[in-house]
């Protein structure tokens, strides 16, 4: 959420360890202690990444390197989802509520007027 909302205000480069820290959970677009991926990696069945698709069925890819690869695929369409966002207004109004909690969006909408 909080590069989503940087991005909003203008920010076009980011640095954090989220990708290998957490699990990201498709559905909800939330994140989740590393050690729940067994919770989510049968979102790893709709993957598109190809990498992503082989590893979760090579038995030499280990716990930590599917749900890295299970990240990275989420993380990707993610950043490709907010990206065309960005470009239109209307777009990232509709991209950024489906993120945030009600209140939150309000409050969002407040520090950034004319952005949100």
């Amino acid at each position: 959420m909080s590069v989503a909302l940087l991005a909003a205000a203008g920010a076009d480069s980011f640095d954090g360890l989220e990708w290998c820290r957490f699990v990201a959970d498709n559905e909800t677009k939330t994140l989740h202690h590393f050690q729940h991926y067994d919770l989510f990696k049968w979102q790893d069945d709709f993957a598109l990444s190809a990498v992503t698709l082989e590893a979760r069925k090579d038995p030499a890819v280990r716990y930590a390197g599917r749900t890295i690869f299970h990240n990275l695929d989420f993380f990707t369409n993610w950043m490709d989802d907010l990206r065309s966002a960005l470009g239109d207004d209307k777009r990232l109004v509709e991209f950024m509520t489906t993120l945030l909690p009600k209140r939150t969006m309000t409050l969002a909408r407040d520090a950034l007027p004319g952005v949100l």
